[in-house]
């Protein structure tokens, strides 16, 4: 009677194990590699055919972030298999490392829209002409920022074994160190309800500024003053448009591992299927994020919609040479 239950349990879950593994598949490998593309793409862009800005350094970074996070997911990671052959200490150092990068391109994202944040809101203070931050300096804090508040995952990441002879399988802490580890994922926690709160302000906060037209620069002509309340108000957008993407993206799987780090137990009464199709729904979403973003900055940003009319017609095929050629 039991094994009927969960069977029936599982089934409802996924009724078809097959049809679910090959759309997992094609889901993670469409948009994970629309994610590195559109990404490399907008590298491209910013290197080659724009003017180099510190908003397109830190685009450059978080396009660098959607690329780690698709190709970590479509490869599937996050749950990795280690073959069992190998030394244990080596599979620890995988899974440390793995779990460090995949958390630290998470956060990068997000922190990057912070200093986008703080950069327009500047923009509408800082007189025109003076020395502002330096792009390396603002690539620098940005991962600083990410990787200080993914270190916990160097220290709590681990591999193992289910059995003897089965491949090792990464988890993210000793079952003694739970209490530990899920205080430092509560800090992590509040550390992003933070980071999304000041985005979300300090962008708000820009965008009344611009409503004043005193605002931007006195000695500017009122035409000059209308252009670069435009091009800071676009970034704005921008920031509150991946902001928006990112939150629906990311948040049913903070949820989940905040309810984890409260009651652990939760989720021990689904079958591996369920668990299979909820690691599925959670980490697709964020592949997706990956290959919407450089769609984001081609719809706000000017100076991207401009690089990529020109790179189109700079690899378009010259049609009078071609006639010239069947002359």
């Amino acid at each position: 009677m039991n094994d009927t239950n969960s069977t029936h349990k599982t089934s409802s879950c996924i009724p078809n194990k097959h049809v679910f593994d090959y759309g997992k598949d094609t889901s993670f490998m469409f948009f994970g590699g629309l994610g590195v593309i559109g990404n490399i793409f907008i590298i491209i862009l910013a290197v080659k055919y724009t003017k180099r800005k510190n908003l397109h350094y830190l685009i450059i970074n978080m396009a660098v972030s959607d690329i780690l996070i698709a190709v970590l997911y479509t490869t599937e990671t996050s749950i990795i298999f280690i073959p069992s052959k190998t030394p244990e200490v080596l599979a620890i150092i995988v899974c440390k490392s793995v779990d460090f990068v995949k958390n630290t391109a998470e956060l990068l994202t997000l922190t990057t829209l912070l200093i986008i944040s703080i950069e327009r809101y500047r923009a509408t203070k800082v007189v025109i002409g003076k020395k502002t931050s330096s792009k390396l300096k603002l690539v620098c804090i940005a991962w600083l920022v990410s990787m200080a508040l993914s270190g916990f995952n160097l220290v709590f990441g681990y591999a193992t074994q289910s059995a003897p002879g089965l491949p090792f399988r990464c988890s993210h802490t000793l079952s003694n160190a739970e209490k530990v580890f899920d205080g430092f994922y509560f800090l992590k926690s509040m550390s992003l309800v933070f980071l999304y709160i000041s985005v979300f302000i300090i962008s708000v906060v820009t965008s009344v500024r611009l409503s004043n037209s005193n605002a931007i620069q006195e000695n500017l002509s009122d035409e000059q003053r209308r252009r670069r309340a435009r091009r800071i108000m676009s970034a704005v957008r921008m920031v509150l448009c991946s902001l928006l993407v990112y939150s629906i993206c990311y948040l049913p799987d903070f949820v989940e591992d905040s309810i984890k780090s409260i009651d652990p137990s939760i989720t021990y009464g689904l079958s591996e299927e369920c668990k299979d199709l909820q690691f599925f729904l959670m980490h697709i979403l964020k592949v997706l994020n990956s290959s919407l973003s450089p769609l984001i900055y081609l719809v706000f940003l000017q100076d991207f919609r401009r690089a990529a009319k020109t790179f189109i017609w700079a690899t378009r095929p010259n049609d009078s040479s071609q006639d010239n050629n069947n002359i």
